[in-house]
Parts: C-alpha cells; sequence; structure tokens
C-alpha cells in the first residue's frame, strides 16, 4: 500500500534513485540502531526493535518500487 508521501513524490520521480542513496539510507538506518540500542541499554529504556524492522521493510519495499 502506497503512503501519502509515495503518491505525491512518486510522481515527480521518473527514474529511480541512484544505488549510493539507497546504500547511504540504509547506512544511516545502520548508524540509527548502533546509536539507539546503545543509548537504549544505558539509560535502562526498551528498543523499539519492531518499529526498526518495519521502517527497513518499508525501505525495502519502496526501493524495489
Amino acid at each position: 500500500m502506497k503512503n501519502i508521501f509515495q503518491k505525491k513524490c512518486g510522481k515527480r520521480l521518473r527514474q529511480p534513485l541512484p544505488e549510493d542513496n539507497w546504500n547511504a539510507a540504509f547506512a544511516y538506518a545502520d548508524l540509527g540502531h548502533e546509536l539507539g540500542t546503545t543509548l537504549a541499554t544505558r539509560l535502562q529504556y526498551p528498543y523499539p526493535h519492531q518499529l526498526e524492522q518495519d521502517i527497513r521493510a518499508y525501505l525495502h519495499e519502496v526501493k524495489a518500487g
């Protein structure tokens, strides 16, 4: 199911994003995971693993088109 962002912005994208952009997005997600899990552990706060999995699945879905 496409969200509002995809519907509005998807029309403007005539070609797929370059692979470097996707690599950067996934590297950013990795960094967020590393920082988030470390911080959550130190603060004794539960890390939202399911939310992260959902976000990563969404990124893969958008990338696949």
